[in-house]
């Protein structure tokens, strides 16, 4: 709708060498401070990062990735991307019909600088909603955005905790193709358990 969507922007970032994340200058200088990374290539470059933020399904969506200093967001240069994705989910719990946030941890700098890419929706954080189909709906349109924009992963793993866990679980039983391994972390049992009163 329109009050649920935002025109897409890309945006570069730089780790600095304290470890703090600025924006890359706008007149394409390399900054003194920024901090480099090697890859499991071998390769050591810039840790500069491209991110990209739109609206999918009157969610925000976040994709990160590593990118070369001075490339145009029109014509992304994915030569630092591993090739492999990793789809971060959140926990919580909420009802109602809020859009949520980007969370931070769509820019975890401990697995960018590794080469992998992240996408993150707020459409799949349980504590925006708790509609498992929305969810999982959310999930394939978010995914198919990136692999429109930059290429078919190798695979794609999915991570989150509670909620972030049932979310995978129930993504690759009733989607399959959208995450290709599970990284669930302190997930309960069910939402049926949580609610069981045990008496005295």
């Amino acid at each position: 709708s329109r009050d649920c969507s935002i025109d897409t922007f890309v945006s570069y970032l730089y780790r600095d060498n304290a470890g703090a994340v600025k924006p890359m200058p706008a007149d394409g200088s390399r900054p003194a401070d920024i901090s480099q990374t090697t890859l499991p290539d071998g390769r050591t470059v810039d840790f500069v990062i491209r991110r990209e933020i739109g609206s999918i399904n009157r969610f925000l969506y976040s994709i990160a990735m590593l990118a070369p200093r001075g490339e145009s967001s029109a014509a992304p240069d994915t030569g630092l991307w591993n090739r492999k994705l990793l789809y971060w989910f959140q926990g919580g719990v909420a009802i109602g019909h809020s859009q949520g946030t980007v969370h931070g941890g769509s820019m975890n700098l401990d697995i960018l600088k590794l080469g992998y890419a992240i996408v993150h929706s707020s459409g799949n954080n349980t504590g925006t909603h708790y509609n498992m189909n929305l969810a999982g709906e959310t999930a394939m349109m978010t995914k198919e955005r990136f692999v429109e924009r930059y290429g078919v992963p190798l695979y794609t793993v999915g991570l989150g905790g509670s909620g972030g866990a049932i979310q995978q679980y129930l993504i690759a039983q009733n989607h399959p193709g959208v995450l290709d391994g599970l990284l669930p972390v302190q997930s309960y049992p069910g939402m049926v358990t949580q609610t069981i009163h045990v008496g005295d």
